[in-house]
């Protein structure tokens, strides 16, 4: 997929990624202290797929390999001493798309 393709007047992967990045880095710089060990993030699976790419494969382009179900928890780990100033590295896989708390919940969960 073309990173930097859009749909007209939308945003490209890219630009989403870039704005993801800048503020999880602005969280984590900012909103975090070394003392903290669990952030909770939430968004929409189209930016939760590409900045998860971008996190685990350092490339944006492979979020076609991320499930997101409706209300998935996806849980990553990473390492401040081995975040580059970017947010490149770092950052490692716990559980993508967890989704036993939607199971038989009927109408709840759109079932």
């Amino acid at each position: 997929q073309d990173a930097d393709a859009g749909y007209p007047g939308g945003e490209t992967a890219n630009e989403v990624v870039a704005r993801a990045r800048k503020a999880l880095q602005k969280l984590l710089r900012e909103e975090c202290s070394p003392e903290d060990s669990h952030i909770c993030i939430v968004g929409h699976g189209r930016i939760n797929r590409l900045l998860l790419a971008s996190l685990l494969y350092d490339d944006a382009t492979q979020f076609g390999h991320i499930e997101q179900g409706n209300t998935a928890i996806s849980v990553v780990d990473y390492d401040p001493e081995l975040v580059e100033k970017d947010g490149a590295g770092g950052w490692s896989e716990v559980v993508l798309n967890y989704c036993a708390h939607t199971e038989d919940r009927g109408a709840a969960s759109g079932g």
